[in-house]
Formats: C-alpha cells, structure tokens, sequence
C-alpha cells in the first residue's frame, strides 16, 4: 500500500509558515515512509497575500526534492 499526504502551499493555521518548515515537514513525511506528497498549485485565492504567503507550487517542490532522497511529489492541477 502506497500513502500519500496533502499539503497546503499556504496554512490558514500558521500564516507565517516558511520554506524551512516545508522542509521539517517533508523530511519527516519521508522518514516515516509516506511515498508521496501532493500540493495545490493554485495561484489565486481569497485570503490576503500579506497576511498569509502562498508558495508557488513548482518552486516549492523543487526546493523539497533538494532535500529527500525517495519521496516523489505531485500537483493537483497541473501535470
């Protein structure tokens, strides 16, 4: 069986959350055997961009695959 975790590129629960707490969190997915992670890549939305940064999706997994060996990453809209 394969499991895979859906992350948020932006948390209405820690608006400050950074790239280095995406790191934290994919390295630990990885280290208890999620085989992949999934990200919206929605570049607009409601809540204020100020307020609450929105990472975009393609960077963001591109910085996260510079720190895993074995974990795979996917999008939801685009392919």
């Amino acid at each position: 069986m394969k499991l895979s975790v859906y992350l948020h590129g932006s948390s209405p629960f820690n608006p400050k959350e950074t790239v280095d707490e995406y790191v934290r969190l994919t390295q630990y997915y990885e280290s208890i055997g999620v085989d992949t992670l999934w990200f919206a890549d929605h570049l607009i939305r409601t809540p204020d961009v100020l307020e609450q940064p929105l990472f975009e999706t393609w960077s963001l997994v591109s910085a996260l695959g510079m720190v895993t060996k074995k974990i795979r990453f996917g999008t939801m809209v685009t392919p």
